[in-house]
């Protein structure tokens, strides 16, 4: 991908109310180390799902996963999934401060045959909320223009600034 494709997403969080919608049949509650497994299958169909990120899978895989290894457990991080039943079906995970100078490190993920039904906005407002509650003043993500993920964040208040770089972005060879 070139540089000119990846945009930053910046929110402003200080006295900013991020309500969180009814979703019908799901319900969110943070992750815990036994929701691994699970979270991983979801990045993975989530990803595969979006044909932006489709062709890279292995590559975003392996540093998702280290992303959600690294970060679980740690008090400058949460992870917050949406469940059905018993079943994990979508994810975000946030960090206070990360090495890829980003917020959100998982980006949103919804199983494919969960999408559209408002969890990808339920887990970015829960997301958001921890960050301030937390005393973060800004929270950011950085990701490919052209995908799924930046229709969700450009409609939910953020601020975008196209054409930024990006020095952990996958690789497409």
């Amino acid at each position: 991908m070139t540089e000119s494709q990846w945009v930053r997403f910046d929110w402003p969080l200080s006295g900013c109310a991020f309500p969180l919608p009814d979703v019908p049949g799901y319900r969110l509650r943070p992750a815990g180390p036994g929701d691994v497994d699970a979270m991983l299958d979801v990045v993975r169909a989530a990803y595969a799902s979006d044909p932006v990120w489709r062709d890279l899978g292995a590559d975003i895989e392996r540093r998702v996963a280290a992303r959600i290894r690294e970060s679980l457990g740690d008090p400058g991080a949460h992870f917050v999934v949406a469940e059905r039943g018993p079943d994990i079906v979508g994810l975000n995970g946030v960090a206070l401060d990360h090495p890829t100078a980003q917020n959100l490190i998982t980006g949103i993920c919804v199983l494919p045959e969960h999408q559209g039904r408002g969890l990808g906005t339920a887990l970015l407002s829960a997301s958001l909320a921890w960050l301030r509650d937390q005393g973060l003043r800004t929270a950011t993500v950085t990701t490919d223009a052209r995908a799924i993920a930046a229709r969700v964040y450009r409609h939910f208040g953020a601020s975008r600034t196209d054409g930024v770089a990006y020095a952990d972005a996958p690789r497409t060879s």
